[in-house]
């Protein structure tokens, strides 16, 4: 009697792994949710000092990301009576620095001595809003492409600001659509998104995006 009682539990267990092993196809097991992976601090910055906030950062030993392009400006400096142009880095999203949540470290205490941080972005609770490693993989998408060489002039397109959009690189809609908000003369377009808790602008170029 013990044995049979023995075989059905083993025999009830198979069943138990099969009705596991179709979980999402079936529908018979509810999917898991989908893994986030490790997540970061969102960090404050003085617009136009974040790379700043980047190197305070790395000199404490602690990594940062700082979403980045290339763009020519022209500056003050004159050669030949034609003011000269430069290469400088402007933020993707003006403000922001991330950096990967370490539970060994007291960030909050150490935030006070990094250089131009103004504080980490917060809940409605007030505790650290962490970004998903998710999220910082497409802003390294978009990034990729801001940093991709552009054809000589400007970027031609026919986005309008208001207009509704996603983003070409969001594969599986992790983010809310959002509005253009800024068309710069060279062609890039800013993009006003619900993240992070609050209205931020994500600069892209024109192919990055899709009007919905």
């Amino acid at each position: 009697m013990l044995e049979h009682h023995q075989m059905a539990q083993a025999a009830n267990g198979n069943i138990e792994q099969v009705r596991t092993a179709l979980v999402g196809i079936t529908g018979i097991v509810p999917k898991a949710p989908e893994p986030t992976g490790p997540e970061s601090y969102v960090v404050m910055s003085r617009v136009g000092h974040e790379l700043d906030t980047v190197d305070s950062l790395r000199r404490r030993g602690i990594s940062a990301y700082w979403p980045s392009f290339e763009r020519l400006v022209v500056t003050r400096e004159r050669r030949n009576g034609t003011c000269v142009r430069q290469l400088r880095r402007f933020g993707m999203i003006p403000g922001y620095v991330f950096t990967p949540l370490d539970p060994k470290v007291d960030f909050e205490q150490l935030l006070s001595t990094v250089v131009a941080a103004i504080d980490i972005a917060r809940t409605f609770s007030g505790n650290p809003w962490l970004i998903p490693d998710r999220d910082i993989k497409l802003l390294r998408k978009i990034e990729i492409g801001l940093n991709t060489p552009l054809p000589a002039g400007k970027v031609a397109h026919a986005f309008k600001k208001g207009q509704r959009v996603h983003f070409v690189d969001d594969l599986v809609n992790s983010w809310p659509s959002g509005f253009v908000s800024k068309l710069a003369q060279d062609g890039r377009i800013g993009v006003e998104v619900d993240l992070m808790g609050r209205k931020v602008t994500i600069w892209v170029l024109p192919h990055q995006i899709e009007r919905m």
